[in-house]
C-alpha cells in the first residue's frame, strides 16, 4: 500500500486557493508562490462555464501548478477518472475538459466546485442528479429513535398522545466501508480540496477515518473519525 500524506496546506494558502480555485492572477503571489498563468483561451458566447473555469485557473486549460488539482476546472485526478478519462485534465483538450466537467455536474451538481461553482450560468442539472446525495453540515448525530408521552394539563379524562422521532440520517463512518457512497465522495473531494491527500472513491475506509481525524484534531473537535454535525460545520467553514 503506498504512503499517502495527510498534512493539509498552510492556512493562508488554502483560504487563497480555496477563494481563487488554486490560481491566482498572472504575477501576483500566493502564500509566498508566484504562479504564471497562461493566457486563456477565448470563451465561447453564452458558455455556461466560462466564470466558473475563470474563477478556479484564470481559464487555463494546460494549468499544473502542483497542488492536486489539474487544468480549466481544477479537478482532482480522482474525480477526473471517475468520469471515465485517464491521465490528468491539464494533459488532455479543451473538449475533454470541458465534458468532463458536464459529467460530474450531472452527477453532482456544482458541490465539486464549493466556491466557484456559483458562477455557472446554465440550467439546474438534468434527471441524473439528486440534491439528497449532495452533504450537509446539518447530518446529525447516530441516535436511538425514542417516543414522548404527553398528559394534557385540562382534560375532563386522562389521554395520552405518543409521538416518535424519525430515525436520523447515519453520520459518515469506518461502518460504511463496504458501500460506494455519493456523500462519501463529495466529502473525500472536501477534504482534497483543503489539501490533504487521499483517493476519493466513495468508500470511507481506513485512510479517509484517518484523515477526519487529522482533520478533526487540527481544528480542535473530537477525534473519533465520525464525520457529525460539528466536523460537518467545520469542513464547510474551511473551504
Amino acid at each position: 500500500m503506498s504512503h499517502v500524506s495527510m498534512h493539509p496546506r498552510s492556512g493562508l494558502h488554502s483560504r487563497l486557493l480555496k477563494r481563487t480555485g488554486g490560481v491566482a492572477a498572472a504575477g501576483v503571489a500566493a502564500a509566498g508562490v508566484a504562479v504564471v498563468l497562461a493566457a486563456p483561451p477565448a470563451a465561447a458566447a453564452g458558455d455556461p462555464w466560462a466564470a466558473v473555469r475563470q474563477c478556479e485557473s484564470g481559464g487555463n486549460y494546460s494549468i499544473n501548478n502542483g497542488t492536486g488539482f489539474y487544468g480549466a476546472y481544477q479537478m482532482t485526478a480522482d474525480a477526473w477518472h471517475s468520469v471515465g478519462f485517464s491521465g490528468v485534465p491539464s494533459s488532455a483538450s479543451p473538449a475533454m475538459q470541458d465534458e468532463a466537467a458536464r459529467r460530474l455536474y450531472a452527477r453532482y451538481g456544482t458541490a465539486p466546485w464549493p466556491a466557484c461553482g456559483k458562477r455557472y450560468g446554465g440550467s439546474a442539472p438534468s434527471s441524473g442528479y439528486s440534491a439528497s446525495a449532495v452533504p450537509s453540515h446539518r447530518v446529525p448525530s447516530y441516535t436511538a429513535p425514542r417516543q414522548v408521552t404527553v398528559t394534557p394539563r385540562y382534560a375532563a379524562a386522562p389521554s395520552r398522545y405518543t409521538t416518535s422521532r424519525a430515525t436520523p440520517v447515519p453520520v459518515l463512518s469506518i461502518g460504511l466501508a463496504g458501500q460506494s457512497r455519493a456523500d462519501v465522495l463529495l466529502y473525500q473531494i472536501a477534504l482534497q480540496r483543503l489539501g490533504f491527500q487521499l483517493a476519493a472513491d466513495g468508500r470511507f475506509g481506513p485512510v479517509t477515518a484517518a484523515t477526519t481525524m487529522h482533520f478533526q484534531a487540527a481544528h480542535g473537535l473530537m477525534v473519533d473519525g465520525r464525520v457529525g454535525s460539528q466536523t460537518r460545520a467545520a469542513i464547510i467553514r474551511a473551504l
